[in-house]
């Protein structure tokens, strides 16, 4: 096994409706190869340890937080110990206008998503 970062795109949605800001977010991964061309193995274990559980917004509605894409994992060249799987990075993304994940991750991420790699 080896040490892994993953950088996931997570996006709120309240109801079924979704939200106009993004929040990608790195966490630490202990991982074998093979696993790492499982995309959907790779959104369970990020919606499993890093997303809030969801909640009433107070109006009725539920909030919930989902993991739209994997936009990088790299192998770890230092050695580095850990329990779990940390969140070592995180940021908010609030576009000037509203935008779908599609124009979002052509906006932001137009040259690279790791996802992408294993799609037939």
């Amino acid at each position: 096994m080896h040490n892994y970062a993953i950088t996931v795109l997570n996006q709120t949605f309240v109801g079924d409706q979704p939200e106009p800001f993004f929040d990608v977010v790195t966490f630490l991964a202990n991982l074998e190869t093979s696993q790492l061309a499982d995309v959907a193995a790779l959104k369970q274990l990020a919606t499993d340890t890093q997303l809030m559980p969801s909640y009433d917004d107070g109006m009725g509605q539920m909030v919930t937080e989902k993991v739209i894409k994997i936009l990088d994992v790299y192998e770890l060249i230092d050695e580095v110990t850990f329990e779990g799987n940390p969140e070592v990075n995180s940021r908010q993304i609030v576009p000037a206008k509203p935008m779908d994940v599609t124009q979002f991750l052509a906006t932001f991420y137009s040259d690279y998503v790791y996802e992408d790699d294993f799609k037939d």
